[in-house]
């Protein structure tokens, strides 16, 4: 997973038509949704687990992250775990669920074998990542375009008990239905989902990492308006709306390779599109990949289009280090045309893609928030 939520395609197998045909797309008919072999379905599970954790002797109150999972391994695990069982598994269960025993019954529920968007349970935004009721301060941790908020998970781990955690993730992410024209409208809907947690004495933070920043600008932004005060922001590695990521973004390659390269990526694209009305013609679930793939592009559309709101509070920054030239040749990286109080700027060593899972960066951000 990279800062921005997205799935790294980089480490994970290529999605070809021969391994995500129509043969292997998980259909949401009854019979296929029954589970095989329930005496053994603990064994499986925890075979699972060992398998991609790499460890054995996996026990029942085992914590999936502090075995050293991470937001990529997740992503596996689920997608083995869909395979395996013929289920389809929200993304965000295992920050919920996240020992082996709960995240076995959470799967093995009959309840919960349908994908959300095919039942009556309605999407919730809001994915606890940790909770303290006797706490005043909370964080929110927005999503980035991937729209899942896995790789939020070790700031738990980094954050004092006094503290709630709730992750915010994009409707979609599990193959909902994604109407939202605006990067506004998506933070109204949020805003919406968050208003009944905030009390009028609650310390309330909002961070997020690339498009992450932006949504919590926004909501921060929405919530002023109706008096609400959000105590600051945390970015991570996100550029100022009016920045022109293009501009900085241009390779050196020739005309005939950057020919070559459009033609490849519309030709893939058009190959996703065709599965994905494949899999809604016969009424089956589209394969992870895909559900992330298109997520992505809807949200890069709100990105662009995006011009920014003003915040009256104050900023932490956590960004890459300085350069000479490009992007990272701004000092708040665009931010002081936004932000009316202080900005704060943390350079760290690490790359925008892996920015959460430096160790400089999990440092830093504990000095910060506590």
């Amino acid at each position: 997973k990279t800062l921005n939520g997205k799935i790294d395609k980089k480490e994970l197998p290529r999605l070809t038509t021969s391994r995500v045909s129509i043969n292997n797309i998980s259909s949401t008919t009854n019979e296929q949704l029954k589970l095989k072999d329930n005496d053994g379905f603990k064994d499986r599970m925890r075979s699972l687990w060992e398998k991609h954790l790499q460890t054995e002797e996996i026990k029942d109150h085992d914590d999936f992250f502090l075995l050293g999972g991470h937001s990529l391994l997740a992503i596996e695990l689920l997608k083995s775990v869909s395979d395996e069982f013929s289920v389809t598994v929200p993304l965000a269960c295992l920050l919920e669920n996240s020992k082996l025993d709960s995240f076995t019954k959470f799967v093995e529920a009959d309840s919960r074998y349908l994908d959300r968007s095919l039942t009556n349970e309605k999407f919730s935004p809001l994915v606890p990542i940790r909770l303290n009721n006797r706490s005043k301060s909370i964080l929110f941790c927005f999503h980035g375009a991937g729209g899942n908020v896995l790789n939020y998970a070790s700031l738990r781990d980094l954050i004092g008990e006094d503290y709630s955690i709730y992750g915010i993730q994009s409707p979609g992410v599990n193959g909902e239905h994604f109407s939202y024209e605006t990067l506004e409208d998506l933070a109204s809907l949020y805003a919406e989902a968050i208003f009944p947690l905030i009390k009028n004495e609650s310390n309330i933070i909002f961070s997020g990492g690339s498009m992450g920043g932006l949504l919590a600008l926004e909501v921060a932004h929405q919530m002023s308006m109706k008096k609400i005060n959000v105590k600051k922001l945390i970015m991570f590695d996100t550029f100022a709306p009016h920045l022109d990521l293009n501009k900085y973004s241009k390779n050196k390659l020739s005309w005939v390779n950057n020919l070559s390269k459009r033609f490849y990526y519309k030709y893939e694209h058009l190959k996703k599109s065709l599965l994905i009305k494949t899999c809604s013609w016969i009424g089956a679930k589209p394969p992870l990949e895909l559900i992330s793939y298109f997520l992505e592009r809807k949200h890069y559309k709100l990105i662009r289009h995006y011009q920014g709101n003003s915040f009256d509070g104050d900023l932490e920054l956590i960004r890459a280090k300085s350069a000479k030239q490009g992007l990272y040749s701004y000092k708040y990286l665009g931010w002081e045309k936004y932000i009316k109080g202080k900005i704060e700027t943390y350079e760290i060593s690490g790359k925008h893609d892996d920015f959460l899972e430096s160790d400089d960066f999990k440092a830093c951000f504990k000095r910060v928030l506590n």
